[in-house]
């Protein structure tokens, strides 16, 4: 959008570290506020999309981490009940991306305008390579909506992306989360096991690709926590798990080919993904219906 002149006939003016100064006085910013405020009742749910490498281009250009910066002044500045956030940084092939964090405001979440407004945040998705420029801002964003029902991250599998789960597990509450969605992301074991606790009663759905577990943990003990006691689970979508010990390989599921006839009725539904071998094996499943538990024992066999 931004090729197509969004921006074009505007003065942008900025301080001098980076960020738009003042972007509400600016009159297409103010015309968009109140059109949120007095018309589109309705629009609680936001969606920024950057799809190719933003760099770090001269300030004098206008970037999505632009408009990143403008959505959150609008949105406090109004008190918008905000329910639904999406801030995708990641390509078509869904390689994250990274934001220019020069353009943002440092101590944004800081504001006691921004905790009102997050507050009624009920989804929330990230996509974006994580850097220790991005890591607090990005953080910051989960732990500041208490409320969520619904989380995606796509952070990158790497250390630091480890590191952002092991702050989750010691410091989000989750207490009404339902649904959560990791992609190519890094985790330790003991902080997966301790998210899940958190989410044990109320989480419907969970969706794991491409992550990867840090050295030291195993993929069974965390199916067999998955197996007792959520009882509201009942869709899980597992493909291309990721162990690091004794090497570094894809975990594969060859006892779900066992799977009995009762968790493929005509109400419930099983998928596999098989890896592209003279010998297939299965490399990921997804099963939705009343028998996940029967699912993830079948799991627990693999090697």
């Amino acid at each position: 959008m931004l090729q197509n002149g969004v921006g074009r006939g505007v003065v942008w003016n900025r301080h001098p570290w980076g960020p738009i100064s003042a972007p509400l006085e600016i009159q297409a910013i103010r015309s968009l506020q109140d059109d949120l405020i007095h018309n589109l009742i309705h629009c609680r749910s936001f969606f920024i999309f950057c799809r190719y490498p933003e760099g770090r281009p001269d300030m004098s250009h206008v970037t999505i981490t632009d408009a990143v910066a403008v959505f959150f002044a609008l949105v406090i500045d109004a008190c918008l009940p905000v329910s639904s956030f999406h801030l995708i940084y990641a390509n078509k092939h869904s390689r994250t991306l990274i934001m220019d964090m020069r353009r943002l405001p440092k101590l944004l979440y800081r504001q006691p305008q921004f905790k009102l407004v997050w507050g009624n945040l009920r989804k929330l998705s990230l996509e974006q390579y994580l850097t220790l420029d991005n890591f607090g801002f990005l953080l910051e964003l989960v732990l500041s909506a208490p409320n969520l029902q619904i989380l995606l991250l796509n952070l990158g599998s790497h250390d630091l992306a480890a590191e952002f789960m092991h702050e989750l597990a010691e410091s989000a509450e989750f207490s009404g989360l339902c649904e959560l969605a990791l992609f190519r992301t890094s985790i330790q074991g003991p902080d997966l096991n301790k998210i899940l606790r958190k989410v044990r009663a109320n989480l419907t759905i969970l969706t794991l690709f491409h992550v990867t577990l840090a050295p030291g943990s195993d993929w069974t003990p965390f199916l067999k926590e998955l197996a007792q006691g959520f009882t509201a689970l009942c869709h899980i979508s597992l493909y291309y798990l990721w162990a690091s010990t004794p090497a570094k390989g894809l975990v594969n599921f060859p006892n779900i080919q066992k799977t009995p006839n009762s968790c493929i009725s005509k109400d419930q539904n099983l998928n596999m993904l098989y890896s592209e071998e003279d010998s297939p094996t299965v490399l990921g499943v997804e099963y939705s219906g009343s028998r996940v538990s029967d699912v993830l024992s079948l799991l627990q066999g693999s090697p």
